[in-house]
């Protein structure tokens, strides 16, 4: 992109008039470099919409003459106890600040992911309790389910294991609506578990090999 200039900028004298490049024109630089002109998605903070990626875009394809990219992803801001964290507010958290309060790693991931992307997201230590006992319960169903004694080896639950993937892939193909994703396979996981003494073998392999499939993706379950 071609700024114009004020008095003070350093300038360039040009056949389309007196200007200079826009600072970020390194964003398409490093891109493009390291990923080439094309990129499955694009993502990075709502704040990226204007001035960042719309310049990325205007750059990297008036260079390759092909689109950038099919999907942009922007997402919300994360605040802590109503405020925007940042470190001119004094109030960022790291990991390790979390986890020394008795939180585990998979418990904080399954916190900032599970909710619309595009939404800002405030963290309080009360709220990330609530949704860690959420998913410590979906994982001791996991849990009892593969320790069930099956009595025979064939499938009686074939097309409730079934959903899983289904519900999962339908959920995430919607604008990466991870919340709504897990909670589908959470309501069967529970069906699956009130008849886990009826479930067989198969069943069970059924079972964990679609949630193992399903963990592939959001790496907080096992």
């Amino acid at each position: 992109m071609w700024h114009g200039c004020s008095q003070e900028d350093f300038c360039y004298y040009t056949t389309i008039g007196r200007g200079r490049p826009a600072w970020n024109i390194q964003d398409a630089a490093i891109v493009t470099k390291q990923m080439g002109f094309y990129v499955d998605v694009a993502c990075g903070g709502i704040d990226n919409l204007v001035r960042h990626h719309d310049y990325t875009l205007a750059v990297a394809e008036a260079v390759s003459g092909k689109q950038f990219s099919r999907y942009w992803l922007h997402g919300g801001h994360l605040f802590v106890d109503g405020k925007k964290m940042s470190k001119s507010t004094g109030n960022v958290l790291y990991t390790s600040d979390v986890t020394t309060k008795g939180f585990s790693g998979k418990q904080l991931r399954f916190f900032l992911i599970y909710g619309c992307y595009r939404k800002k997201l405030n963290f309080t230590y009360q709220k990330i309790t609530e949704t860690s006992q959420i998913l410590d319960t979906f994982r001791k169903m996991i849990s009892d389910i593969t320790e069930t004694k099956a009595t025979n080896q064939n499938a009686k639950h074939e097309e409730t294991t079934k959903k899983i993937k289904v519900d999962f892939e339908r959920n995430m193909n919607n604008d990466l609506d991870i919340k709504s994703a897990f909670d589908c396979v959470n309501t069967t996981v529970n069906e699956l578990y009130k008849t886990r003494e009826t479930l067989g073998v198969k069943d069970i392999k059924n079972m964990l090999e679609a949630v193992h499939r399903v963990d592939s993706v959001l790496n907080f379950i096992f």
